[in-house]
């Protein structure tokens, strides 16, 4: 069984050029809660971190977090594309529950968050991310997007153990 923890790292922790991104998304929100998506563009984010870079569109009723963008490295490391599909749809169970938790209070906050992301298997194999998240509102109340980039990514070798352990118990 797999364990995923995310916390919370300061943002003045952030790389420079994703300190820069988070100073255009400053720029772009203009005081209200987060930017429209209308007005976010992609080219903005470094080019080395959009193979990392996944874009989720938030749904209600029943919450659910659907993957609008999803970067090359990521359906290379999940061995499949996730584009148009859920987080539920991700590879192992234990991500997916963790993903929503944190999702759910990342778009309860509305505000951007750095974090480090832990991935941990009973046979204590262990491997972790670093991952950076920004708000969207369409509608400048609530959160109606998540834009998400990862950088230090885990070792494909060593994420793919996990899963392969986790989907085999």
């Amino acid at each position: 069984m797999i364990s995923v923890k995310f916390t919370d790292l300061s943002l003045d922790a952030l790389p420079k050029t994703l300190a820069e991104l988070l100073n255009y998304w400053r720029a772009l929100s203009k005081g209200s809660i987060a930017p429209r998506w209308r007005d976010f563009d992609m080219l903005e984010i470094p080019s080395e971190n959009l193979p990392l870079t996944m874009v989720k569109d938030v749904e209600n009723d029943p919450r659910t977090y659907r993957y609008r963008f999803y970067g090359s490295k990521f359906a290379e490391l999940n061995r499949k594309d996730l584009t148009g599909m859920a987080t539920d749809d991700v590879a192992f169970p234990a991500l997916a529950r963790a993903l929503k938790e944190s999702l759910d209070d990342f778009v309860n906050g509305g505000r951007p968050r750095f974090y480090r992301v832990e991935f941990v298997s009973e046979f204590h194999i262990e491997t972790a991310q670093h991952l950076f998240r920004l708000p969207i509102s369409d509608d400048k109340k609530n959160v109606t997007a998540v834009v998400s980039v990862v950088f230090e990514h885990v070792k494909p070798d060593a994420y793919h153990k996990l899963i392969d352990n986790d989907l085999s118990a």
